[in-house]
């Protein structure tokens, strides 16, 4: 961002995007509301600065529909940052929002030089809000600020609004959206206290393989959350948890069933070939494989289940780090046994669309949306790759969108969730949120006079392709199996 330049202006605040710059405490307000207000007045200028003088008359009023959503976008991103300079709760959970991501960032790059062996992981003493190489993409810091007052507050008028991000793939929107769920989970517990608690945020996919990827990367988000509220007496006593509700071939059900699939991961681990019914490989936080990659036996001759990360009980079943060096060595803030979630719903639960739909035939999945729990329903909704659904599909899913939202309204302390979705097909977005969800929507960042250009994104015509796609495809076993090889 640091070579665009709007008529003969250049964007020289660059340090607005410096994630521990929006993270730390010592941050001056000023240089905050004044570098953010900076983002906006750019923007705004872009805007003014389009030349209309060569557009056709006779795509004068789609033109006019584009430029109105990018006023709107600035008008709510400049009502957001009044927000963050005068409300105490919303400012503290934009900060905290920023300095999840940033630990959740650095501790995935640690994680990437792994998987490491039991009490092999590097254990480091970082100093996250000195690490100043991690930034914010423009439309990622400005999505947050677009629907940060909607997000907040029940009664926005934009909270019935379907805020859809639109970028390509591989252009950071789900960090975009991670973001506002860290500000979500954490201002619902500033504001509202215990009621605060509970399921926050939902998060639905359409493809099994999708779902288990982003369970991964939310679980780093739940172990950076979780190392903040050791030291933010304001953010409670119960965990920020992730839990991953998706069919039984994928995940055990029941607590017997965990039991049985225990058993059979300690026994089907030979040489390179392990079978985990768990979905998560490696600790989130400091990478320390969660089983081991060969049998590994003691003295006596007896598996050395020290070396795993899960313990499975008739009662419970927990996930731990296996490294004694790792914080997380009693306990880690993931989820993926029904029987376990049901008992303590997860702040951020991650989900398949069908098995949404058990929510009618099992009863205890009601606490997911507030039901007789004293916490207040889900806020947040995601959908993530929300062109997919369409079709018998998106027959079905607006069927259930419509029940969700009428449960989550019921409640004592209901309210409608915002929703946000994500795609890189753009397509019939409008008209597809209004099928699923009643709702109108907005596209983020919307294009000005150019589809090539929407201030937050330009296509580069001076090279002859930007990125090259290889697709690899085993034979023999399904897609799923194939991306966790």
């Amino acid at each position: 961002f640091d070579d665009v330049v709007v008529g003969d202006q250049r964007f020289e605040n660059q340090e607005i995007f410096s994630i521990s710059y929006l993270a730390d405490p010592e941050t001056p307000l000023s240089g905050l509301i004044g570098g953010l207000g900076q983002l906006v007045d750019f923007y705004e200028l872009w805007l003014t600065s389009l030349d209309r003088s060569g557009v056709p008359r006779v795509f004068a009023a789609a033109i006019d529909r584009r430029l109105e959503q990018v006023q709107s976008a600035i008008d709510r991103m400049r009502a957001a940052i009044l927000l963050v300079e005068s409300d105490t709760n919303i400012r503290d959970a934009f900060r905290l929002a920023n300095y999840a991501m940033l630990i959740q960032m650095i501790h995935a790059g640690l994680r990437r030089k792994g998987p490491f062996n039991k009490d092999e992981a590097p254990t480091i003493d970082v100093d996250y809000l000195t690490r100043k190489e991690f930034r914010w993409r423009p439309f990622q810091l400005g999505f947050l600020l677009l629907v940060l007052a909607s997000t907040a507050d029940d009664t926005d008028d934009f909270r019935d609004l379907v805020d859809v991000i639109w970028f390509s793939t591989g252009g950071g929107k789900t960090e975009a959206y991670l973001l506002v769920a860290a500000f979500a989970m954490i201002h619902r517990r500033l504001e509202w206290g215990e009621a605060g608690c509970g399921t926050a945020v939902m998060n639905r996919y359409t493809y099994r393989f999708l779902t288990a990827d982003q369970f991964d990367r939310t679980a780093g988000l739940a172990c950076a959350l979780e190392r903040i509220r050791w030291g933010e007496s304001r953010l409670l006593d119960q965990p920020f948890t992730v839990g991953l509700w998706v069919g039984g071939e994928l995940t055990p059900n029941r607590y017997r069933h965990a039991e049985d699939r225990f058993s059979e991961l300690v026994e089907s681990v030979e040489d390179a070939e392990v079978k985990n019914a768990f979905q998560i490989e490696s600790c989130p936080d400091c990478g320390t494989r969660l089983f081991p990659s060969s049998r590994i036996r003691d003295p006596q001759g007896d598996d050395d289940l020290a070396h795993y990360g899960f313990k499975a009980g008739p009662t419970r079943f927990v996930t731990r780090c296996p490294s004694k060096a790792c914080v997380f060595h009693k306990s880690l803030p993931v989820s993926m046994v029904d029987d376990e979630l049901y008992a303590r719903p997860p702040s951020f639960i991650i989900g398949t669309i069908d098995k949404f739909a058990m929510l009618p035939r099992v009863s205890n999945a009601g606490v997911f949306l507030g039901f007789n729990s004293g916490r207040r329903p889900p806020s947040l909704i995601i959908q993530d790759e929300l062109h997919l659904i369409s079709g018998p599909l998106g027959t079905l899913a607006g069927i259930y969108e419509a029940a969700i939202e009428t449960v989550i309204r019921a409640q004592p302390e209901g309210a409608p969730p915002k929703i946000l979705a994500s795609t890189a097909t753009i397509r019939n977005a409008a008209e597809q949120c209004r099928r699923l969800y009643a709702r109108k929507a907005a596209v983020f960042p919307s294009p000005g006079l150019n589809s090539n250009d929407s201030f937050f994104a330009r296509v580069d015509e001076s090279i002859e392709r930007s990125r090259m796609y290889v697709g690899v495809m085993g034979q023999g076993v399904t897609n799923t199996v194939a991306v966790y090889w």
